[in-house]
């Protein structure tokens, strides 16, 4: 004996089922109410706009007594149908759905059968998930629905009409009279009813079947007493046995199919029965397939002067006639076609021409500049604009818009922010641009929009913004033409190099191959870069003094801007707050310390001019500062940065005390025993900040330059431990004559080294010196300590060193000049030399 559920299954596969889908499915999908929940929501409506409470309160005891139909035909009177308010509350509540789950309606379309019918007023099945047609049909278009069955076109059937087509929907008592009476519709839905099997979804709740669904079933049983097809309704598990639903086998020999124990059960059913996969499989494949092949063949084969046109004539031929396919499931595919073409292209300037391509295919630039012009014409009155083409280019417009990847989009409001209009990022254009694609698709009137003005101008802003992308250059969006070299694979030990018209990844031992470089724009120098780790990809983030930007070192051919400086702001620093799952940095510019998070959340802070070195602890995330601590500024000279504020940590007085013992040993040497003080604390220069690793820790320097009466300057590094405080330095390092310009620490074997690098003035002897097992000490005074690159006795050149790095207890690195490197061996202090073609500005060891 051959089961319901073979049956139905075969059914299925011969393409001779309408599924029909009930008020379940738009709930499940959207949340959508069922047809009591309707009214229910129309009363209220009425209630707000308070309107006529006598019959208002009558419609509540209808709906009470389970009178639906006779409330339904009150809330149409209450709200003025098809008028307004009546429209307004059907867009309301139908027209602007918030999708919970595709999946529902998602496995019913992969049934693949040619007609979907639906006693809904709401339009999900066409605008969720995928489908062959957005062809949506109601009972007044019956010659339509008759051309469609007879040339087997798939197509949607709204038994009981649409919201946008508010005089469609069947709703009240007047409403089902007025349907008995159109003969080529019942003739339509008797040959349905005879010759196909329906299959109704979501049209029974907890064992009681929807009064929508039921009323139907009452006029085809009195419109069709002796047509006896076999047709089926799913329900919950247990609930086949009720009497309504006997009844229902009886009279109209619909069966009761069980599909599971909860609602959740419903798509895996459907899924199990479908023996359409190799037709869903086969339908997918080809249209995307056809999409892909068809841009594949275009984008890269035509000439440039033929591109235009020929994309032109694919669109159209492709996605069908103007204005029925927008938002469609056609045009996703044609979009997935488009991104799966341009994944396959490293070059972002490609990826952006090839968008602008098909959105000018969408909307000819032409037209919008008309619609532009007759808006200016007359821009205080709505007369001239409020017209179809108008509203169908602000339409189109918008969607040519979403066609560009929200990446492109935002490098262009970031490189040129006055292209886009910001409130297309914020969502307000979206409003006006919903508006018009409802008010067309309800077949709404020109003079609902009489004198209203601003929508018209969102529309323009809509359209401006779309010509501005598509009058740009893709050189005027990515910077140079010059692509990046990429790398295949990052090394764990890398050198990140910061110069001025380039910023490069380097090999991190001599001869330091480059593995990837990003030429820079000319006219703006870096200032600053890092390497960041962001969700398992590493990232190089840097500043000039405009902008500043990420590259990807493995995948981009420029870098993308994140932030743009304000009118006179300058940006000179940028450091790494945390990486991993999320990205924050901190940014110096002129006017502001910027905390960015995952390169768009900004929050700003002041910072008041004179405070320079901002340094970080990683450990307490505390932040520090200096001032110059010449004659005649503060009286405090290091602070600790909150927000804004500076809290002071060392005077000029503190400082000078600290290094008193060392001015005093120090007089003799020089010639000064009637030397005071005062002469030795107000020769500070400058007091620098900086952070060093200090075994598991690390430890705040204050540098200060210190100028003498006689002799040539010397420095001082005094070291603090933040976790401790700043009452006293933990090590104090004096290099008597010698301007210990850069200098880094790094531990080896439980002992932290220190590698100091001098500028070439005064008889420094070595330029570069290694300092061994500082912090075993609190004191230590530079003198005969080991050492390499002696000064030259009759100079040539200048040998200063710039910036120093301790690798590891094996390898140091120091940059002379911004051209050479030297590569130290640890502890034995032979170097190899590295000569660069190019000035380097800053040069980072990461591992």
């Amino acid at each position: 004996m051959i089961s319901y559920l073979d049956k139905l299954s075969a059914k299925l596969y011969e393409g001779k089922v309408v599924p029909v889908v009930g008020a379940g499915v738009s709930y499940a999908c959207a949340g959508l109410p069922s047809w009591a929940g309707l009214i229910s929501s129309g009363l209220e409506y009425a209630q707000v706009l308070k309107i006529d409470e006598r019959l208002l309160e009558f419609g509540r005891d209808l709906l009470k007594n389970g009178q639906l139909i006779e409330a339904a035909s009150v809330v149409k009177q209450l709200l003025n149908a098809p008028g307004r308010p009546y429209v307004n509350w059907l867009e309301d509540t139908l027209g602007r759905p918030q999708i919970k789950s595709e999946l529902l309606i998602e496995s019913i379309q992969n049934l693949c059968q040619p007609i979907i019918a639906t006693t809904n007023y709401d339009d999900l099945l066409r605008n969720v998930g995928v489908i062959e047609s957005n062809l949506a049909l109601d009972w007044q278009q019956h010659e339509e629905i008759q051309r469609c069955i007879d040339n087997a076109k798939p197509f949607i059937l709204h038994l009981h009409g649409i919201y946008y087509r508010p005089d469609t929907t069947i709703f009240g008592v007047e409403d089902y009279e007025r349907l008995k009476n159109v003969y080529g519709y019942k003739y339509l839905l008797q040959d349905l009813w005879m010759r196909r099997t329906f299959l109704f979804i979501g049209c029974s709740r907890d064992g009681v079947m929807d009064e929508d669904f039921s009323t139907m079933l009452k006029l085809m049983k009195e419109w069709f007493p002796n047509i006896h097809g076999e047709h089926y309704l799913l329900v919950k598990d247990g609930e086949q046995g009720s009497e309504a639903h006997l009844e229902l086998m009886r009279e109209c020999n619909v069966h009761m199919v069980p599909y599971g124990p909860d609602h959740e059960s419903l798509p895996h059913f459907l899924n199990g029965i479908n023996p359409n996969a190799e037709k869903i499989a086969k339908r997918l494949e080809e249209r995307q397939a056809k999409a892909l092949k068809g841009l594949t063949q275009i984008l890269t084969a035509q000439h440039e002067t033929e591109l235009q046109s020929n994309v032109e004539a694919f669109v159209r031929g492709h996605l069908g006639a103007a204005h029925h396919w927008l938002d469609n499931d056609q045009l996703k595919i044609f979009n997935t076609a488009l991104e799966t073409y341009n994944r396959a292209i490293g070059d972002k300037q490609q990826k952006f021409r090839n968008q602008q391509v098909i959105a000018r295919a969408m909307v000819n630039v032409a037209q919008l500049d008309r619609s532009i012009n007759l808006w200016h014409q007359d821009w205080n009155s709505s007369a001239q604009v409020n017209n179809l083409e108008f509203i169908n280019t602000g339409i189109f417009a918008y969607e040519a818009l979403k066609l560009f990847s929200p990446e492109i989009l935002k490098d262009i409001s970031l490189r040129h922010p006055t292209a886009i209009r910001p409130i297309f990022f914020t969502g307000q254009l979206a409003n006006f641009y919903n508006e018009a694609k409802v008010w067309k698709l309800r077949g709404g009137k020109l003079a609902e929009f009489n004198g209203d003005n601003y929508f018209f101008e969102n529309l323009r802003r809509i359209m401006d913004s779309l010509k501005a992308v598509l009058s740009l250059s893709p050189s005027d969006v990515y910077g140079e033409k010059k692509a990046a070299q990429i790398a295949k694979k990052l090394p764990k030990e890398l050198l990140l190099i910061v110069a001025d018209s380039f910023i490069s990844i380097n090999q991190a031992s001599s001869p330091f191959k480059v593995l990837a470089e990003l030429p820079w724009r000319e006219r703006l120098n870096c200032e600053d870069a890092q390497l960041v780790t962001y969700k398992d990809e590493r990232l190089v983030v840097g500043c000039n003094a405009n902008n500043c930007f990420y590259w990807n070192p493995c995948k981009d051919l420029d870098a993308l801007d994140f932030y743009t400086a304000e009118k006179n702001e300058r940006i000179w620093k940028i450091e790494v707050a945390e990486d991993g799952d999320d990205v924050i940095l901190q940014l110096y510019t002129s006017f502001h310390r910027l905390t960015v998070a995952n390169f768009s959340e900004v929050i700003k802070s002041k910072i008041q001019s004179g405070y320079n070195d901002y340094t970080r602890i990683v450990k307490t995330g505390k932040t520090y500062c200096a001032v110059s601590s010449s004659p005649g500024l503060k009286p405090d000279c290091v602070f600790e940065y909150q927000s804004g504020e500076y809290v002071p940590l060392l005077s000029r007085e503190s400082i000078a005390l600290f290094l008193d013992g060392l001015w005093n040993s120090d007089k003799t040497e020089d010639g000064l025993e009637d030397a005071h003080f005062n002469d030795f604390r107000f020769g500070f220069q400058d007091v620098t900040l900086s952070a060093v690793k200090w075994l598991d820790g690390e430890r705040l320097v204050v540098r200060c330059r210190i100028g003498h009466r006689i002799g040539a300057y010397s420095t001082a590094l005094l070291f603090f431990d933040p976790l401790s405080g700043f009452e006293i330095p933990l090590l104090k390092m004096y290099f008597p004559h010698k301007n210990c310009f850069s200098f880094d620490t790094g531990s080896s074997n439980g002992q932290v080294n220190l590698i100091a690098g001098y500028l070439d003035f005064n008889e420094v002897g070595n330029l570069i010196q290694l300092f061994e097992d500082i912090g075993s000490s609190d004191l230590i005074v530079a003198k005969d300590q080991r050492g390499l690159v002696p000064q030259e006795l009759i100079r040539t050149s200048i040998r200063d060193m710039f910036e120093t790095i301790y690798m590891s207890e094996t390898r140091g690195l120091v940059l002379e000049e911004g051209r050479k490197v030297h590569e130290i061996s640890l502890p034995s202090l032979t170097d190899i030399e590295t000569t660069f073609d190019k000035s380097i500005h800053k040069i980072y060891f990461f591992k």
